[in-house]
């Protein structure tokens, strides 16, 4: 039981909107939940608006591409790979 393509991407993108959004500073650490060191927190940057915003495209756009690949997939069932059938016409 796996995620299709699609819905990685439509999910992380998502949720990368919403982390960037809330994030006061710039790091390739954020995403890790450990202690920091005091050598890590030097390499911290303020989150400035032209790099989230950019960022904020980025994850939108792979939100965007996600939605598509599932719609083209017609997989709007996360759990069945493939899509769905198409209903027969026979009674």
């Amino acid at each position: 039981m796996g995620l299709s393509l699609g819905w990685l991407l439509l999910l992380g993108g998502t949720l990368g909107t919403i982390r960037v959004l809330r994030a006061k500073t710039f790091s390739w650490m954020n995403n890790v939940d450990t202690v920091i060191a005091e050598e890590d927190r030097k390499k911290e940057a303020p989150m400035t608006s032209a790099r989230r915003w950019i960022l904020v495209a980025i994850c939108l756009g792979l939100a965007i591409y996600g939605g598509i690949r599932v719609q083209q997939d017609r997989g709007w069932n996360p759990f069945h790979k493939g899509g769905v059938s198409a209903p027969s016409s026979e009674h």
